[in-house]
């Protein structure tokens, strides 16, 4: 009996670097994040954003075959990605809650996010729906949803979190409700 045909196991990821992002990858990009956001070199509200960010990434494949496609129609978008450092420090200037001097660290999670996309030929403007799925979307997901869980009871991460505009949620969700909204889950979805 046959398991796999030859059209399913050509779609499976391979180590030779098929993968835009592992779910890892994906992972060590947002404790970075949330690390910075920790030792205050990202702001509460710029944090939040970010996670935002994440968040719709990891919740629809469509947008990030969007936001391919957007970056690379736009000028401004091009050069982030063929500079990411003049870009970074360029932006750092403008970019609000950021601390300049270390924008190229974390200048985003999106611009990291593009550059392994360009990495493994996804930045085009025919990426497809299934490709941005598979190789952006669906392991972001899963990065959200195992920070989430190991950040639930992180003291640290929800003093950042109240601090931010969404820390009006508090009373609403209570404290370790706001953790899964910014990585955008329900919070009744995790135990407590």
């Amino acid at each position: 009996m046959e398991f796999f045909n030859q059209e399913s196991i050509s779609n499976l990821p391979t180590d030779q670097g098929d993968i835009a992002m592992s779910r890892g990858q994906a992972r060590q990009l947002i404790d970075r994040f949330a690390q910075e956001a920790v030792k205050k070199n990202v702001t509460p509200d710029a944090f939040s954003d970010g996670m935002y960010e994440l968040s719709l990434l990891g919740n629809s494949p469509d947008y990030s075959r969007r936001l391919i496609r957007n970056t690379l129609k736009s000028p401004g978008g091009r050069f982030a990605i063929n500079n990411p450092g003049a870009a970074s420090k360029l932006m750092g200037r403008f970019t609000e809650g950021v601390n300049p001097t270390l924008a190229g660290k974390h200048m985003g999670l999106i611009k990291d996010v593009l550059q392994e996309a360009k990495k493994d030929n996804l930045l085009r403007s025919d990426v497809t729906l299934e490709e941005t799925k598979r190789e952006i979307q669906q392991p972001i997901y899963g990065a959200l949803m195992d920070w989430t869980k190991a950040n639930m009871n992180n003291p640290e991460i929800q003093n950042v979190l109240l601090k931010a505009q969404m820390g009006s949620n508090a009373e609403f969700h209570g404290k370790t409700g706001l953790i899964p909204i910014a990585a955008g889950f329900n919070p009744n979805l995790f135990k407590r």
